[in-house]
């Protein structure tokens, strides 16, 4: 993996934790961060964030969501030529409603599981701080955070 690759989830995971206009999200690790990464036409590493998803309440069985294909940069978006692997961050924060706390999913989702449809998909718990690579079935591989960037 390009080491562009590796440093942007870490910064997703920064984004994720603090207050966003675009998602709504006024207290910050209420939303989900991402991006895709892959090639240009001339072959070159291109890592594209995603426009940030919505607030989300962890207490819904929903939760949260984001389109990682959907460009935060449109023109970087347009030089895509190839995806090679994508990533988003589940949210840190939590919920107490009554005697419940909620929290948001911390590894691979099934919807996340069942939308794996590039080389590599990632995702990163914001809360405990590790990186899940995943397929369409399974978990394949995880690894701290800080590790990863270590990498």
């Amino acid at each position: 993996m390009p080491y562009a690759t590796l440093t942007s989830p870490h910064q997703s995971v920064e984004e994720s934790n603090n207050p966003s206009v675009v998602a709504g999200d006024t207290a910050g690790g209420f939303h989900e961060e991402g991006g895709v990464w892959g090639k240009d036409a001339s072959g070159s590493t291109l890592v594209v964030p995603a426009v940030a998803g919505p607030v989300a309440d962890p207490s819904n069985k929903e939760h949260a969501h984001i389109t990682v294909e959907n460009p935060a940069n449109q023109s970087l978006g347009g030089r895509r030529a190839r995806v090679d692997g994508k990533w988003h961050i589940h949210p840190k924060a939590s919920m107490r409603k009554g005697d419940v706390t909620y929290t948001f999913d911390r590894s691979p989702s099934p919807r996340n599981r069942s939308n794996a449809s590039y080389g590599i998909n990632i995702v990163v718990g914001a809360q405990n701080r590790q990186v899940y690579f995943y397929t369409n079935s399974q978990i394949v591989g995880r690894i701290s955070l800080d590790k990863f960037l270590q990498q």
